[in-house]
């Protein structure tokens, strides 16, 4: 109902204005509010965090006022926010990989890809497979940031690793990922107030990989402990 709203407004501004030859105005009026000109997210939840990611030329749209913020993000796509969001350079990035499935990786993706590999961000899914186009899920993406400050092996033997997290759907959470879900916990890139059941293997969508991503950027300002 919104988007209609919003869209009746563009077409009645645009008509009252094109007289004077100014449509252009009141598409910047109605956006002004966004200067990303995302105009699926004004209200949104996670809008500061996704305005946040753009200004950074971490995230982009989709073009025509459209970012998509309930959309999937592949795990090759987030190799690239992940990466940007760190700022690590991959420019020397080895993009031999040699994942049985390489051949699926796009080529736009293999330096992000092999630059996250190389720092130990991103491993892969079992029987040398990265799975380029599956969704990344809720626990795999704060698997790979909690990497960003610290090695799965530290992950792992830190204190507190294995606790319960709060989640009312704890249960549900891998055994691999509760380290970094914890350790994500403890630096409130996620919150038990951002949802009670944490649904770690549903998949990320673009708006919470934003608030994720956000959040983390301002913990790795923080700490000295990164690889960045």
């Amino acid at each position: 109902m919104f988007e209609i709203c919003l869209v009746l407004m563009l077409v009645i501004g645009g008509l009252a204005s094109s007289a004077t030859g100014r449509i252009e105005s009141t598409k910047v009026s109605a956006a002004s509010s966004n200067p990303e000109g995302f105009l699926d997210t004004i209200g949104h939840d996670d809008e500061a965090h996704i305005r946040k990611l753009a200004a950074m030329g971490v995230v982009d749209g989709y073009g025509g006022g459209v970012f998509g913020p309930e959309d999937s993000v592949t795990r090759e796509q987030f190799a690239k926010l992940l990466v940007l969001s760190a700022g690590i350079d991959v420019s020397g990035a080895i993009t031999g990989l040699d994942f049985a499935d390489n051949f699926q990786i796009s080529n736009w993706a293999k330096p992000y890809v092999a630059a996250a590999v190389e720092k130990g961000l991103i491993a892969g899914m079992g029987n040398n497979m990265f799975a380029p186009r599956a969704n990344v899920t809720r626990a795999q993406a704060l698997t790979m940031i909690a990497r960003v400050f610290m090695g799965d092996e530290a992950l792992t033997s830190m204190a507190g690793a294995n606790s319960p997290t709060g989640f009312t759907d704890d249960w549900l959470i891998p055994g691999w990922a509760r380290p970094a879900v914890n350790y994500a916990l403890n630096r409130e890139i996620v919150s038990i107030k951002d949802f009670r059941n944490l649904a770690p293997d549903q998949y990320s969508s673009r708006a919470m990989c934003c608030r994720f991503l956000s959040r983390f950027v301002d913990a790795k300002d923080l700490f000295t402990d990164s690889v960045a």
